[in-house]
C-alpha cells in the first residue's frame, strides 16, 4: 500500500479524524493525492478530493498575498498608517487599568502601520479563544470585549464590510502597537484595506486577481447549490467519545442575503486541488502554469521572519513555545529545527484553519503539502508530521 495513503487510513481508524484528504506536490507533481474516511458520516458518504471545505484561517494566507499584490505595485507602504487608508482606525483605544486594578481604556500613542496588520503585532484581539500560553490579563480582556462587540455587530441585518471594521476599530486594543505580537483580526483589517485602495468587494478581487489566475475555481465566500452538496461535514470533537456534526448556524451570517460582508467570521470554501494550486505558485516563486501572479522578492519576504526581538518573544512566551517558528507577512514561518515538528524545515511557511485544514510551503525544496480536515477542535498536526516526514524521504 501507499505509504501516504497507509497514513491516512490509520488516521482515520484511530478516529482522530472522520474524513482527510491530503495533496503533496514536488516540483509542481503529485507525490501524492488522496482521502480517506468520511465527507458525510451519518449518511456513509465517502471523502474525496473534490469535497469542499471551510478553511477558516487558511484564508489569511490568501489575505497576504492578495495585500502584497497592491503592496508591490505601489499602492502603501508597510509603515504607513493604515488610518490613511481607513480613517476609522484614527483614534484608537488600549486596555488599561487603574490603581485598583479596575478595568479602564487610555489612547494609544503610536498609531496602527500597515506593517503591523502583516505581523499581528497591531494589538488588536480575536472573539474567539485561540490557543495562547502565559496570557497575561490584558489579552483575555481584550478577547472579551472583541467577542461582546463583534457580536452585537454580527446580529445587525445585511452586515456589510464597513460596519464590521467600525466595529473592529470599536474594540480596545490590548497593547501598543508594535509592542507585542497576538494573533487577531489583522487580517481582517488588511482585508478591508484591499477593498478600501480597489473599491471593489475582497472576494470580487480575489477571485479576479489570484482564483481566476490560479484556476481554483471553487473557491469562494459564498457556495453555490452544487458546491454546498460537496461540502464536507464539519464535526464537533469537544467530546471525542461522542462526535457528532457541529452546529453551523453561527456562520450563517456569511450567507445571508443582502450582507456585503466579505472577510469576516464564516471565511472561504474551497477545495483540495484549488487551495494546492495556490501553494505550489508559493513554491514556484510565484509562478503557476507558466504565468507569473506575484514577484519571487515579494514572496520571500513573506515567508521571512517580519519581527523585532521583543515582538518575537511576545510570540514565543504565548504561541510557539518551543522558539522554532516566528511570524512573516501574515503566515508562520520557521526559523530552526530545534523543538520543531519534523515536517517545518527551516525556510518553510504557512499556516492552518479553526477547523484543522493545513497548507505548508517549502519553497527551498519546491515541496508543498495542502491537507482538508473538517473537525472542531482542529487537531492535525499529527497526521501532516507523518506524511510529510514520508514525503522528505522521497525527495
Amino acid at each position: 500500500m501507499d505509504v501516504f495513503q497507509r497514513i491516512l487510513d490509520e488516521n482515520i481508524s484511530q478516529t482522530e479524524h472522520v474524513g482527510i484528504c491530503a495533496r503533496i506536490t514536488h516540483k509542481g507533481k503529485d507525490l501524492f493525492r488522496g482521502a480517506a474516511g468520511f465527507a458525510d458520516k451519518e449518511n456513509n458518504i465517502t471523502m474525496t478530493c473534490e469535497n469542499m471545505f471551510r478553511v477558516f484561517s487558511n484564508t489569511k494566507l490568501i489575505t497576504g498575498v492578495a495585500a502584497l499584490l497592491l503592496f508591490e505595485k505601489g499602492y502603501f507602504a508597510l509603515d504607513e498608517p493604515i488610518s490613511k487608508y481607513l480613517p476609522v482606525f484614527k483614534d484608537l483605544s488600549i486596555i488599561s487599568y487603574t490603581g485598583d486594578g479596575a478595568l479602564t481604556t487610555v489612547s494609544a500613542k503610536t498609531p496602527v502601520t500597515v506593517r503591523h496588520l502583516f505581523t499581528m503585532t497591531a494589538g488588536f484581539s480575536y472573539h474567539i479563544p485561540v490557543a495562547l500560553f502565559n496570557a497575561p490579563r490584558n489579552y483575555e480582556d481584550a478577547r472579551a470585549l472583541s467577542a461582546k462587540i463583534l457580536k452585537e455587530a454580527s446580529e445587525k441585518p445585511n452586515l456589510t464590510s464597513e460596519q464590521m471594521i467600525e466595529a473592529i476599530a470599536s474594540i480596545p486594543m490590548a497593547f501598543e502597537p508594535g509592542s507585542e505580537w497576538m494573533y487577531s483580526v489583522c487580517s481582517d483589517i488588511l482585508a478591508a484595506l484591499v477593498e478600501a485602495i480597489t473599491q471593489q468587494p475582497f472576494g470580487t478581487f480575489l477571485k479576479n486577481e489570484i482564483f481566476k489566475p490560479l484556476g481554483m475555481k471553487d473557491t469562494c465566500y459564498r457556495p453555490d447549490a452544487k458546491q454546498l452538496s460537496r461540502m464536507a461535514v464539519l464535526y464537533d470533537y469537544s467530546n471525542p467519545q461522542n462526535v457528532v456534526p457541529y452546529d453551523t448556524t453561527e456562520f450563517n451570517i456569511m450567507h445571508s442575503p443582502g450582507s456585503t460582508n466579505e472577510h469576516f467570521v464564516g471565511a472561504l470554501h474551497s477545495t483540495l486541488d484549488d487551495f494546492s494550486a495556490f501553494m505550489q505558485m508559493l513554491s514556484n516563486g510565484g509562478i503557476y502554469d507558466g504565468k507569473r501572479l506575484i514577484g519571487k522578492s515579494t514572496l520571500t519576504a513573506m515567508g521571512s521572519d517580519q519581527l523585532l526581538d521583543h515582538q518575537r518573544e511576545s510570540l514565543h512566551r504565548t504561541r510557539f513555545v518551543s522558539k522554532s517558528a516566528s511570524w512573516g507577512l501574515m503566515c508562520r514561518v520557521t526559523t530552526n529545527r530545534a523543538g520543531a515538528n519534523p515536517y517545518l524545515m527551516p525556510g518553510s511557511y504557512g499556516w492552518g484553519g479553526w477547523a484543522g485544514t493545513q497548507a505548508s510551503v517549502d519553497p527551498n525544496n519546491e515541496l508543498t503539502l495542502t491537507m482538508m480536515v473538517q473537525r472542531v477542535p482542529g487537531f492535525s498536526y499529527n497526521v501532516m508530521s507523518k506524511l510529510m516526514q514520508a514525503a522528505y524521504a522521497m525527495i
